[in-house]
């Protein structure tokens, strides 16, 4: 009898560190800080569920002409790639010259939000653009897309990816960030489409 309630005793006293052990290791693991997970903003142009011709969620554009508006989801000309996952925008949806921001620069914008735990933020932006572009990040330029030149190699802009990575935290800010294109446009079809992770 005395070895079955010391058996009894001992088993009980186990099961009882066991619970303890583990109810210690759950509140540990409740407690870790938000940023200790991975986290990461994936921002696109002409996301949302629109078709052609509806404005794009996020972008806007202004003109120095003081017009602005929402940026509008448009067919790429023929002569465009896409990026994967994204759709091209301009200032109107339609490709050709009757769009308003042809023969000089729009300037597309999108805001991200960064929260106060958010450790060392990177971003990667991959443009594409007719004709030129310049990307900023809140105010300072991450890279610029240059104008292509006819004679080598032609349309450069609208077929060739250019990714921009960015790492310098001093040029991101706690809350409200803002990364903008400016489309430098030389007459005709134009547009940009992006996309950018910041990580």
């Amino acid at each position: 009898m005395k070895q079955l309630i010391r058996m009894t005793t001992q088993r009980s006293l186990r099961l009882f560190l066991l619970v303890g052990l583990s109810a210690g290791l759950l509140g540990a693991a409740g407690s870790a800080p938000a940023f200790a997970a991975s986290t990461s903003i994936t921002i696109i142009s002409g996301g949302g569920s629109g078709g052609v011709g509806t404005p794009d969620p996020v972008t806007t554009y202004s003109i120095p002409s003081a017009r602005q508006g929402s940026a509008v989801i448009m067919t790429p000309h023929f002569s465009y790639t896409t990026i994967p996952g994204t759709r091209w925008v301009n200032t109107s949806g339609v490709s050709n010259t009757v769009d308003q921001g042809s023969s000089q620069t729009t300037t597309y914008t999108v805001h991200f939000t960064l929260p106060a735990n958010f450790v060392s933020p990177s971003i990667t932006v991959q443009v594409l653009a007719d004709n030129g572009a310049v990307v900023s990040l809140n105010g300072t330029e991450i890279g610029r897309q240059p104008h292509f030149v006819f004679s080598a190699p032609e349309l450069v802009n609208f077929q060739t990816i250019s990714t921009f990575p960015w790492s310098n935290s001093s040029d991101f800010v706690d809350g409200v960030n803002s990364l903008s294109i400016a489309n430098l446009d030389y007459g005709g079809a134009n547009g940009v489409d992006f996309k950018a992770v910041v990580m």
